[in-house]
């Protein structure tokens, strides 16, 4: 079993840390503890593979614009993160923001139908 390093595996799929950590982030890809560092991560090259396979090869991954992806890597590895953060969080909102208006429309045709 190969294993590789984050920044290995970056340049293996082609995409920069932010994204990487995205996809690990997410459950697309599994990262585990490097057991002589635990604070490394590692992924198999196997999963890499896989990944890859499932959309046509490294150069058919285009997970963020050429432009966004150019401000992501101008970012320090600490305001990536907070830029993941923040688009997580944001996509939380989303979501919990769809769940309470579905719920508002559904209480509101309960009534309407009583």
């Amino acid at each position: 079993m190969e294993l590789m390093n984050l920044k290995q595996a970056c340049d293996y799929l082609g995409v920069t840390l932010v994204t990487l950590r995205k996809l690990i982030n997410t459950g697309k890809l599994t990262a585990i503890p490097d057991e002589l560092d635990s604070r490394q991560k590692l992924i198999k090259k196997s999963e890499l593979d896989t990944f890859l396979a499932k959309r046509g090869g490294a150069e058919a991954y285009h997970p963020v614009s050429e432009e966004l992806e150019g401000v992501l890597k101008a970012a320090t590895e600490s305001e990536a993160e907070k830029l993941i953060d923040t688009h997580t969080y944001m996509e939380d909102i989303k979501r919990m923001a769809a769940e309470i208006l579905a719920q508002k429309e559904f209480n509101q045709r309960q009534r309407a139908s009583a």
